[in-house]
């Protein structure tokens, strides 16, 4: 998908036309609420990584569907 993604239009151009994602699609991803009190983690990565940290400030008790590690997000 990299190869099709557009910086200057924030799209993906595919066969069909173009395709962008949304805050929704985000959501879904991560399984991270898209609405509520912002998300205050520090600038340093905590001792046992970001997931255990964003899901505590959260309030979540199962895993998201993707995991925090090393600055990004993993499956």
């Amino acid at each position: 998908m990299a190869e099709r993604w557009r910086p200057e239009t924030h799209t993906f151009h595919l066969p069909e036309g173009e395709m962008t994602i949304t805050l929704k699609d985000v959501a879904i991803l991560t399984g991270l609420p898209i609405s509520g009190d912002a998300i205050i983690v520090p600038t340093t990565k905590p001792e046992g990584g970001w997931g255990p940290l964003i899901r505590d400030r959260l309030g979540l008790t199962c895993r998201p569907p993707l995991q925090f590690k090393d600055g990004g997000l993993h499956r």
